[in-house]
């Protein structure tokens, strides 16, 4: 039977190339199907397709096994037989870290575009270099503070490399010499039995739990407040059919994209970081956010692609034409009358 690393590392394996395909395919149709009305915002959308390119590339490059007990949990990469240097896989591991809270800025960021798009601001109708900065640079300026928040407060350390050794090295084959891991262990434990405090690692979890706090509760905010101004949006004859059906067709799909970090990022990224706090942490644990983190580029791209009408047209309608033809060839014309019907119908 499988272990739970296997799984985590199978679905990684299957989920980069699917995130990459579909990714593509998304850039394909904002490029080539967008209606005038998105205006810049399809730009954001190109960035985000992009980013979780990256995100699904790194994953796999990486590798990470995510790793919950007790009081720690940790994000693990191997390192063994290798011509690179150590510190490169230290990078890739901190980079992958960081690329969670990359994701995190710009969930957050995608619902307060979406609000002032919604609700009129004359701040995303018009171009500007300082704008761009807000809603591309943003999230990568708060990632570089991440990264060096968690490098120096939650990287390697003597104390959990002994934890290691007696759980998560037991039954390996490894040594705690191959393993390249950030992460935090709140409680250390010494030979007498005592339980002391790891100061550290609290002080540098509070920035991945407040993270999560943040981008949560301004996705919650700014959805209500988008959806208030979408009804009263509504009401406004002025504003025409398309371009209010254009806003409801982004909005619903914000709200679904919502959805597939908050189940698949933000609350099982919750339970991993806090669990530990009360001496839960578990393997289960770990091994499902590391598989909601390789789905997520997967998924989140395809409420886009099936709610946007003008993209939901360019890829079904093919299929529709030909199932069309199909039963024009095999309709039986026996009157004029008949034959203006079908030629209507296509």
């Amino acid at each position: 039977m499988a272990t739970l690393g296997e799984v985590q590392a199978l679905v990684q394996k299957v989920c980069a190339p699917l995130a990459l395909a579909i990714n593509i395919l998304l850039i394909y149709l904002i490029l080539r199907h967008s209606p005038k009305s998105l205006g810049f915002y399809k730009y954001l959308m190109i960035y985000i397709a992009l980013f979780e390119m990256i995100y699904a590339i790194v994953d796999i490059i990486s590798a990470p096994d995510l790793y919950c007990f007790d009081s720690m949990f940790l994000v693990i990469t191997f390192y063994e037989n290798s011509s690179l240097p150590r510190w490169i896989y230290k990078v890739i591991n901190v980079v992958f870290c960081t690329f969670f809270a990359v994701s995190m800025a710009i969930f957050a960021l995608h619902f307060i575009y979406r609000y002032l798009a919604v609700s009129g601001s004359s701040y995303v109708k018009s171009y500007s270099f300082g704008k761009s900065f807000v809603w591309f640079f943003s999230p990568i300026l708060y990632g570089i503070f991440y990264a060096t928040a968690i490098e120096f407060t939650l990287s390697e350390n003597e104390k959990t490399n002994m934890v290691l050794r007696k759980t998560y090295l037991s039954n390996r084959t490894l040594k705690v010499e191959n393993l390249i891991y950030i992460g935090q262990n709140y409680w250390f434990t010494d030979e007498k039995g005592n339980v002391a405090i790891n100061l550290m690692s609290w002080f540098g979890i509070a920035v991945p739990i407040f993270t999560v706090i943040l981008s949560s509760s301004t996705m919650l905010i700014f959805g209500t407040l988008s959806y208030r101004a979408v009804a009263s949006f509504a009401k406004n004859t002025s504003n025409s059919k398309q371009y209010h059906s254009m806003q409801l067709q982004l909005l619903n799909a914000l709200v679904l994209q919502a959805l597939i970090p908050v189940f698949l990022m933000q609350l099982p990224s919750f339970i991993a970081f806090t669990s530990p706090i009360f001496h839960k942490g578990n393997e289960m644990a770990g091994a499902v956010l590391g598989i909601a983190v390789a789905l997520y580029p997967v998924l989140d791209p395809l409420p886009t692609l099936i709610i946007i009408k003008n993209f939901r047209n360019a890829l079904f309608k093919p299929c529709t034409r030909k199932k069309i033809y199909a039963v024009q060839q095999e309709t039986p014309i026996a009157t004029t009358s008949q034959s203006v019907k079908i030629v209507k119908s296509i």
